[in-house]
């Protein structure tokens, strides 16, 4: 299940991207049942000179005190224009953007972070790729020319426990939007068929009706089997992983990824460039969001913290 505990944390930095932001978790909340919805700000800390104050005497207030009832009312007007039952509370930290998000994720026991995914808009911004290592709770990257609808999910697939997980994510958004679901696999031939007499598309064909044997096993053993799911083999022919996933998702008009963080030694799931931060670093528009195991991702932050004592 995407949510335990009902807890979504949304990330918000002061730029235009914060109303796409509000209006998609009013949307998340919605579809999800979410009914504990968490707003941060991270500023960092400083001193306001004296000469200054004595100038403007409204600056002598705490800052995130300002802060707080600025968002407090950009926030309770959109969700207000939407209609929305949320009743937002407001956290304004002092502190390192990535290091206050994650702790403010864990102490809270979010199920999922909301995070901006900018393209055009000018702010603070965030540290996307690390957002996407170290969080331990379930990541939703939005971009800010999405839509507050999905129709289509597609779902990047390897036929590993991570990947049944992420087409269960899908089913579960599913159920609530009525959308389809496609599951994609990208593969490559052997090189020991080059060079070869058979033509390629002929071996890439029978390459697929394997591949798709083994999903329906995948799926056949689980509690998808009786899910409605389209398959997609994409042959890589050279191309990394992150493009044709990307390729893929345009093709289909995907209005959300889903793909499963595996984490499956110490090193694997905060590697540096692969495919989620690939993907998380690319230009296009489509939501990824990327489903964690909290229990695996504390095991793993653990064993850094103690590789560094």
């Amino acid at each position: 299940m995407i949510n335990q505990s009902n807890k979504l944390l949304v990330c918000l930095d002061l730029s235009n991207m914060d109303t796409i932001l509000i209006r998609y978790s009013a949307f998340i909340a919605d579809l999800l049942d979410m009914d504990d919805v968490h707003y941060i700000h991270v500023i960092k800390e400083f001193d306001v000179p004296k000469e200054l104050v004595d100038e403007f005497p409204e600056l002598d207030q705490p800052l995130d005190e300002i802060l707080r009832e600025e968002l407090t009312e950009t926030i309770t007007q959109e969700l207000d224009q939407l209609g929305s039952p949320i009743k937002p509370t407001i956290h304004v930290e002092y502190g390192h953007a990535l290091e206050t998000i994650l702790e403010t994720s864990v102490e809270l026991k979010a199920d999922i972070t909301l995070v901006g995914k900018k393209t055009t808009y000018k702010g603070t911004g965030l540290i996307l790729s690390s957002i996407a290592s170290f969080m331990e709770n379930s990541v939703l990257f939005v971009p800010e020319q999405t839509r507050t609808s999905i129709e289509k999910i597609m779902v990047p697939i390897d036929f590993t426990e991570a990947s049944l997980t992420a087409l269960k994510a899908a089913a579960q958004f599913a159920a609530k939007s009525n959308a389809q679901i496609t599951a994609q696999h990208v593969f490559e031939l052997p090189a020991q068929f080059f060079p070869l007499t058979t033509p390629t598309e002929e071996l890439a064909d029978k390459a697929r009706k394997v591949l798709r044997t083994k999903a329906d096993k995948l799926i056949s053993q689980s509690e998808l089997k009786d899910q409605t799911i389209e398959y997609v083999f994409s042959l890589s022919e050279g191309r990394k992983l992150s493009e044709v996933v990307r390729h893929e998702a345009l093709q289909q008009m995907a209005d959300m990824i889903v793909l499963g963080s595996k984490g499956k030694n110490p090193t694997s799931a905060l590697f540096r460039g692969t495919v989620v931060e690939k993907l998380v670093q690319s230009d296009f528009s489509v939501p990824l969001f990327i489903i964690k195991d909290r229990k695996r991702m504390r095991g793993l932050l653990n064993f850094f913290q103690k590789a560094e004592s």
